[in-house]
């Protein structure tokens, strides 16, 4: 139910209060998925891993139900014949095609209270310009969008420019012998800690592109291996990648040394089923998906899957890069999102969906890790350390600026669990508003989450997380209204079986320097 105009703008000023009188800290943080094949095209993604064309879901018999083709049955392992060349390309910038927020929300639903934690000022001054960059899997694309904020009125949002893999790189002739692959399904992305590069990690044709964030050009395509899932940057600026492999090539974590032209290279990497402390035991995984480093990077937390069935965490030292440890997989079955949250803990989630044949039934749950001591915090003392995310298939999660919610998405039941930050009790489900939901992030001035939706031909996940409005959906923190879906002129919603089509899901935010 829509509230009156006028509670909302009670909600909004009273909303940040309460949370100040809780004692809520004041910082933030977000993100955290993998892949499935499409016919005839270049394809995979994350709970299912990447894949060749011909390889179907029916490969791992021994894999949940929900995960389609997993990454062991994914493109083969021949790195060596991937592009290794610094590439200058032009990118397809598109026009500026403003797009106000739907008329439908009234403009004055962004308060004085939208930033988490602030009250009526003498002057109003709209926040900084920003940029919001998107991965659309389907069409192996980039896209990105300014946004504008405006005083005592929605932002406006521009398209602002595309980086369209299939025209940099077109693919091979037909009789090419030993073509090195072009980069294809842009799966997760993440910006340097200078701002200057984006890093995006390329499922299924195993690579890890570096664009410039200035112009949106490609400064270097470097091979990382097949499933290179996740890129991310820690606070001091390392650049790790997740690599889930496959048979011949199995997954592995890399740091990358990046040079000042944005020149990629790997510095350090670590094979899991090669290390001693994964040989001396039995786990059911060893495909790394996503992470998360504390607060300092000495360690990283790294969950495994891509399906339910190979969900785990581990830790590692990165003095030595090697595991240092790897926690309970039959208490921590964790596959998807990994983030730090405002109080230096860390937090993950896994989960998967119930199936189009309904075999098994979906399931979402969520984790907290003690930085001090690298154990898991139970809910209660003494009691379970799984918690529920009120979904099934749980993926993306965020805390508000303020730190006083934490946001969690569930990709199967399309609805968003929104937390108390402390007690972690239940405040709202946001259900009705988004469909197929991915990934969130929050914009810089704290007063919108953005939010990925999945396309009707899923390149990473199982079918049963299809969407039917490919785009990325922006939602007002304090309302809790849709304000409008961001698409593109070119964005395909629907196409038939093995054509290409939008599916949205890698999203990161960049604050603009000054100048712009």
């Amino acid at each position: 139910m829509r509230l009156p105009k006028s509670h909302r703008r009670l909600r909004a000023l009273t909303l940040p209060l309460l949370g100040a009188l809780a004692g809520m800290p004041a910082l933030a943080a977000c993100d955290g998925d993998t892949a499935t094949p499409a016919a005839a095209t270049d394809v995979s993604t994350h709970d299912s891993g990447p894949s060749e064309a011909d390889a179907t879901a029916e490969a791992d018999a021994t894999a949940e139900a929900d995960t389609t083709a997993e990454a062991d049955t994914t493109a083969e392992a021949d790195t060596t014949a991937e592009a290794d060349t610094t590439t200058e390309a032009d990118t397809t910038a598109e026009a500026d095609t403003t797009t106000e927020a739907d008329t439908t929300t009234e403009a004055d639903t962004t308060t004085e209270a939208d930033t988490g934690g602030g009250g009526d000022t003498e002057d109003p001054v709209a926040a900084a310009p920003y940029e919001v960059w998107a991965t659309d899997q389907g069409l192996s694309r980039v896209v990105v969008w300014r946004v504008t904020p405006q005083v005592d009125a929605q932002p406006t949002i521009a398209l602002d420019a595309t980086v369209d893999y299939r025209t940099l790189y077109p693919d091979p002739a037909a009789d090419a012998v030993n073509p090195p692959k072009p980069p294809r399904t842009p799966h997760m992305i993440d910006f340097s800690k200078d701002g200057r590069f984006a890093f995006v990690a390329h499922t299924t044709s195993g690579q890890t592109t570096v664009l410039r964030t200035s112009d949106k050009s490609v400064a270097s395509v470097l091979p990382t291996g097949p499933g290179t899932h996740m890129v991310r940057v820690s606070s001091t600026g390392s650049v790790y990648v997740d690599v889930i492999g496959n048979a011949d090539f199995p997954g592995r974590i890399l740091q990358l040394s990046v040079d000042d032209t944005g020149v990629a290279t790997v510095a350090r990497t670590l094979v899991v089923r090669e290390d001693p402390l994964w040989t001396a035991g039995t786990y059911p995984g060893s495909s790394p998906v996503c992470g998360t480093s504390n607060a300092d990077d000495t360690k990283q937390f790294v969950t495994f899957g891509p399906g339910f069935g190979q969900a785990m965490l581990a830790r590692v030292d990165n003095a030595s890069f090697a595991l240092e440890h790897i926690y309970d997989p039959t208490v921590i079955r964790a596959n998807c999102g990994a983030i730090v949250g405002p109080d230096g803990h860390l937090y993950f989630t896994g989960g998967r969906p119930t199936p189009i044949d309904a075999t098994t039934t979906g399931v979402g749950f969520w984790y907290i890790i003690d930085p001090a001591t690298g154990a898991p915090v139970p809910e209660t003392a003494g009691g379970p350390v799984e918690r529920t995310t009120h979904g099934r298939d749980a993926h993306g999660l965020a805390f508000t600026r303020d730190g006083a919610e934490l946001w969690i998405v569930n990709r199967d039941s399309d609805n968003i669990a929104i937390l108390d930050g402390t007690t972690h009790a239940l405040r709202e489900n946001l259900e009705g508003i988004v469909d197929a939901p991915d990934l969130l992030a929050l914009s810089p001035d704290g007063a919108h989450f953005y939010v990925t939706l999945r396309g009707p031909d899923p390149r990473s996940g199982t079918h049963a997380i299809a969407g039917s409005t490919p785009g990325v959906t922006v939602l007002d923190v304090v309302t809790r209204e849709r304000l409008t879906t961001l698409t593109t002129p070119t964005d395909i919603p629907s196409a038939p079986p093995g054509s290409p089509s939008s599916d949205y899901h890698g999203l990161r935010v960049r604050a603009l320097p000054a100048a712009n």
